[in-house]
């Protein structure tokens, strides 16, 4: 059976009744106005219902109750029950919670209810988590700080005053554009373990190593200093992963200097693909292959000769077998500057 007519019956409704709408019930309105056209045009309520992907005991629903209750009846509905239970929570119970939760903030509910356990108060882990809710929905004590962390403690505390996410999509097209900065540990001996900061240039490969005890911020600010003074280029842009030592003074560095400085999001080293890359070759090439110092003052020596070595000896397939330094000089010779300084810096290593 067809049913005509339904367009100037139900639909014919005036603009302000439905600017009135929620968009939840403009969305329901439109979905009847195109099921009931298909079905003018030939289709019957079963394919025009899957048409749409709606059941149609539903366009069946919202149909009547568009007729019995007007452009209203298609709100959605609370779910809310008429009868919630009421609360039966002791004064002394909410306020021992409260108390508890303002002496340890980053405490939930497993935590504050075992301490409740030993004050002598019988009561559920979910009743004590729904007091929790119920008191800062209130205002009277504050959300977790590491609400929302996603397993990593802390991360969401600090406020990045520099730092931004990392773009996707974006391309560096000259030396200096980007350059991704990572920290790799190293073992030299049972219970001696440096950490190395490593720098590479994403189009030109150039390579800045440096070793130190520990990866702080202020660590990666003395390294920062010495790469801005030992790349042949500017220095635009640098990219980073959450770790805590690019925080603090590293970033201010950054800022400072005027140089952006992007981080990833967590737990993907996809999107540092070559500074990971030179950390496998630092680790195989250089750590594995030769004996080294143990004394952090000559283990630096060796690290600069074999940076050297990474920028004006070792041929990079990526480059097509030439070195960093034969790729700036054959394709970016214009934005290099590498003066009188950098030279004498960069000369042949004389081991």
């Amino acid at each position: 059976m067809r049913v005509f007519g339904l367009q100037r019956g139900f639909y014919q409704l005036s603009r302000m009744d439905i600017q009135e709408l929620s968009p939840v019930a403009k969305e329901r309105l439109r979905l009847l106005k195109l099921w009931d056209a298909l079905r003018q045009k030939g289709t019957n309520s079963f394919e025009a219902a899957e048409l749409l992907g709606i059941p149609r005991s539903t366009l069946y629903r919202w149909k009547k109750k568009l007729r019995e209750e007007g452009p209203r009846g298609l709100e959605p509905k609370s779910r809310r029950p008429r009868r919630v239970r009421e609360r039966r929570w002791s004064p002394e119970l909410i306020r021992a919670i409260k108390e508890l939760r303002e002496m340890f903030p980053c405490w939930g509910k497993e935590k504050i209810w075992v301490l409740l356990k030993r004050l002598g108060f019988e009561t559920s882990v979910s009743t004590c988590g729904r007091i929790i809710s119920w008191l800062i929905r209130r205002g009277e004590i504050r959300p977790s700080v590491l609400k929302g962390t996603r397993g990593k403690r802390g991360a969401l505390r600090f406020k990045r005053p520099w730092a931004i996410r990392w773009p996707r999509g974006f391309k560096p097209r000259e030396p200096g554009d980007l350059v991704e900065v990572d920290t790799l540990s190293v073992t030299l001996s049972p219970g001696r373990v440096i950490k190395q900061f490593t720098a590479r240039d994403v189009v030109s490969g150039w390579n800045v190593l440096e070793v130190f005890s520990s990866a702080s911020s202020y660590c990666g600010k003395r390294f920062l200093q010495g790469l801005f003074s030992s790349v042949p280029f500017r220095v635009k842009a640098i990219k980073v992963d959450g770790g805590s030592e690019f925080y603090g003074e590293f970033e201010e560095e950054c800022q400072r200097r005027g140089v952006r400085l992007y981080v990833v999001p967590p737990r993907s080293p996809e999107e540092q693909g070559y500074v990971e890359r030179a950390q496998g070759i630092h680790r195989y090439e250089f750590y594995e292959s030769y004996d080294l110092p143990l004394e952090l003052g000559e283990l630096r020596q060796v690290v600069r000769e074999w940076e050297w070595i990474c920028n004006f000896l070792r041929p990079s397939r990526p480059l097509g077998g030439k070195t960093p330094w034969e790729y700036l000089m054959e394709n970016h010779r214009e934005v290099v500057s590498f003066n009188t300084e950098l030279s004498q810096m960069y000369r042949a290593p004389t081991r």
